[in-house]
């Protein structure tokens, strides 16, 4: 199997347990007051987290590469990571820099309220790569590069130069993306510009539909915005929407396209022979299998879902490690969605998932889809695999 570099975001999270016998707590929050609260609970985030060690959990070997400071939060912050299997060898440590965290405010009866240090995220760079044990692994991941200053200041200088080493290196490379706020420094950045110059040697790239809509036609996303309301976006973008960004991407020069849609599932869209042949003979892919698809899997049934925290990192973590495991595109795609579907089954964002022979034995059970369908002409739904086909599919009636 191949290995995996996860690199990027990391941060700590902080839970404060908050009374809940007061039917109104924000109301205890005035100046000079003592508020008890209970014990903290603690949990790692970011890409490196959720989806690195969703990819430990699913077998593969992984290299975890983040920036934390030499402080008390980055201590424990590693602590946890190697007490969930990662390997954090590679997680550089500086005095300068203090640990990212977020404290989470979850006072009952109200939304939560994150408090957010970006810390060492906005510093890091390819400065803070272990390069001699990434030129070790076969398949390099990027998470979160929104979240994380230097990436996008100077049109992307510091996200291009750590693709450039990647993919000098001959890794595949690969990167998802978070959305901005619209009013941050990260939500003026010059998204479309900044894609322009990196995908073309990103070989995976793997953001959300609210997030490439965002970045590649802010006209279009303000559009779903209003229509959608207080509802959710992924309810009022369409198969030909999804299909239109996900064609620019790589018309930009990506080799792979996955776009995350929430619960309507996971569209798929790849490039043609030659873009596809180094990334293929790398990972021992199957090249026919991966060459101008354009697939559209649906989740999977799960009777109650709890949460949705890290299901699109989980989703990540499976396409990924089907990868490495040489499996064809459509094989690779109903494991991210399979891995996505566990993951809502539980609250935070590992706790539901299970080992891959698992998730092999429930794919191959038949796992039920959950209800979806396109009305757009030029889709088909294959039975048997369990996905549609869409008119820049090639051949469907590929596995």
């Amino acid at each position: 199997m191949n290995q995996i570099v996860v690199a990027g975001h990391l941060c700590l999270d902080v839970f404060p347990t908050l009374p809940s016998s007061h039917q109104d707590f924000m109301a205890l929050l005035t100046p000079g007051r003592l508020v008890a609260v209970g014990p903290l609970r603690f949990a790692t985030g970011g890409a490196v987290s959720n989806t690195g060690l969703a990819c430990v959990r699913f077998g593969a070997p992984v290299r975890l590469m983040a920036l934390t400071g030499d402080d008390l939060l980055g201590t424990e912050t590693r602590r946890r990571l190697e007490a969930a299997g990662g390997d954090s060898r590679s997680i550089a440590v500086r005095r300068d820099v203090t640990t990212s965290y977020t404290i989470v405010l979850e006072p009952p009866g109200f939304d939560r309220i994150f408090l957010h240090h970006t810390g060492a995220n906005d510093q890091f760079d390819a400065s803070a790569i272990s390069w001699a044990d990434a030129m070790s692994a076969d398949l390099f991941h990027f998470g979160y590069p929104p979240l994380m200053a230097k990436m996008y200041a100077q049109e992307g200088d510091a996200l291009l130069e750590i693709i450039q080493k990647a993919h000098g290196a001959g890794l595949v490379t690969s990167m998802d993306m978070a959305l901005p706020d619209p009013l941050a420094p990260a939500g003026q950045a010059p998204w479309e510009t900044i894609l322009r110059r990196v995908l073309p040697l990103t070989d995976f790239f793997l953001p959300s539909i609210e997030e490439s809509l965002y970045m590649l036609n802010p006209s279009l996303y303000r559009q779903r915005r209003r229509e959608a309301g207080s509802g959710n976006l992924v309810d009022v973008v369409s198969p030909a929407d999804v299909s239109a960004i996900a064609h620019r991407c790589l018309d930009f020069g990506t080799a792979v396209v996955l776009i995350k849609c929430g619960h309507r599932g996971l569209y798929l869209r790849t490039a043609g022979r030659d873009r596809l042949v180094p990334v293929a003979r790398r990972l021992g892919l199957p090249l026919e299998a991966w060459t101008d698809r354009e697939l559209w899997q649906p989740c999977f049934h799960v009777e109650t879902v709890v949460g949705t925290t890290g299901a699109g990192d989980s989703a990540i973590a499976g396409f990924l490690c089907a990868a490495a495991r040489s499996l064809s595109a459509g094989q690779a795609l109903r494991y991210a969605a399979a891995a996505g579907s566990y993951n809502v089954t539980q609250a935070d964002s590992l706790s539901g998932l299970v080992d891959w022979s698992t998730m092999t034995e429930r794919l191959a059970q038949g796992w039920p889809l959950a209800p979806f369908s396109i009305a757009e002409a030029g889709w088909t739904f294959h039975s048997h695999q369990q996905w549609w086909t869409g008119p820049a599919d090639a051949r469907p009636d590929r596995a």
